[in-house]
């Protein structure tokens, strides 16, 4: 049987690890990788070349599979003079609905899917992401940010700060760091906050961090006690990030923060100092449902790499703002997916300045920050 001839741009380890679990040996053959990288032409993946778009015989391919989906558009570009464009098509990947690389509804990728190993999932992943597209395409930008609970500010301090005593310690969630943090200026803050016995809240990133902040005398706060404290400084919104071990025990916090703050004189004043971290549509229902203002935090997420569907729950529900690990948002190519909605994206956690130029580069709202603040150095 005639194999059908193909190449795939983009030449990376990562891409031909995801060609070799889903491109059916038996009915392709794949000519080459081409990629842009002068660096790897000459390199060989299993006998198959690396090479540069003018180095293919395009005469003798049927169709060209662009993987490297974060430069979809100028590739298209570049290769529509030198082969038909019903032969230029996206690989279908797991991948492909992390990326927006605009509609496919014109592309003729369904007659590409005999190419696969399993042809009616990647079927759906090419009909999952053209509706996942119209769905983003169709969403309005939220409101302007200066609006939102974050306004203008780029740092938020890390677990309540960073310096205790004059002296660097981080993930104390304590009294002292909090102090700290209010005659540093900052006006965002972040704790952490996890169940002990007993449904008993207190301020801390995790059991191993609280012996350390025990250890020095720092002093811990209880859920409720900080609340108050929260309360004493209107200038300050604090983002809640809950240690929580199932949906269950995100509920059990909602439930316990919502009566402590009906047990307070101005509930509704000090409710809009507090931005709960959600991670998934059950935590932002819940959030959602009880009034929080909310920030939809990354590591918990199920759809992290799909920034289309994000975005799209953000709008739903009205989330201005997002939080990436600081190595993901350095090497982002795909901030803009949030930004173009007008919704904030900001990196957890650094205390380099020279990241922190590199992330406003980038479009990254502002970062979290166990040392850095905003004065005539940073801003």
């Amino acid at each position: 049987m005639k194999r059908t001839k193909i190449a795939i741009w983009g030449g990376s380890l990562g891409i031909w690890t995801s060609v070799r679990d889903t491109i059916n040996p038996f009915v392709t053959e794949i000519i080459a990788f081409i990629d842009s990288d002068r660096n790897k032409h000459g390199l060989v993946f299993k006998g198959i070349p690396i090479i540069g778009i003018d180095q293919l015989n395009y005469s003798e391919i049927d169709y060209i599979l662009i993987a490297a989906y974060s430069g979809m558009n100028e590739i298209i570009e570049a290769l529509e003079s030198k082969i038909e464009h019903k032969k230029i098509q996206p690989y279908l990947s797991e991948g492909l609905c992390a990326y927006n690389i605009g509609s496919i509804s014109s592309m003729e990728w369904h007659n590409t899917l005999q190419l696969y190993f399993q042809p009616n999932r990647m079927k759906k992943i090419g009909e999952s992401y053209q509706e996942l597209y119209e769905e983003y395409s169709a969403m309005k930008p939220l409101k302007s940010n200066v609006q939102n609970w974050f306004k203008d500010k780029r740092f938020i301090a890390h677990a309540c700060g960073g310096y205790v005593k004059d002296r660097p310690l981080m993930f104390s969630n304590s009294k002292e760091a909090f102090s700290k943090t209010i005659d540093l200026g900052f006006e965002l803050i972040e704790c952490d906050v996890s169940m002990v016995a007993n449904r008993e809240w207190i301020l801390a990133h995790s059991f191993f961090n609280l012996y350390d902040a025990i250890e020095q005398t720092y002093n811990i706060f209880s859920l409720s006690g900080f609340l108050m404290a929260l309360n004493k400084e209107p200038q300050l919104t604090c983002l809640f990030d809950v240690k929580w071990c199932n949906h269950q025990e995100f509920a059990t916090f909602i439930q316990d923060m919502n009566k402590m703050l009906d047990e307070m004189p101005f509930t509704h004043m000090i409710k809009s100092q507090i931005v709960v971290e959600v991670y998934d549509e059950a935590t932002i229902k819940m959030a959602f449902d009880s009034g929080y203002q909310m920030i939809y935090t990354q590591y918990r997420n199920p759809y992290a790499e799909e920034y289309m569907k994000t975005s799209v729950l953000c709008g739903k529900y009205s989330i201005p703002a997002v939080a990436f690990p600081i190595n993901k948002a350095l090497a982002d190519k795909k901030i803009h997916i949030f930004t173009e909605k007008n919704i904030a994206y900001y990196a957890f956690s650094t205390d380099s300045p020279d990241e922190y130029s590199l992330l406003r580069n980038k479009g990254v709202q502002g970062v979290f920050t166990n040392y850095l603040y905003e004065n005539k150095d940073i801003g």
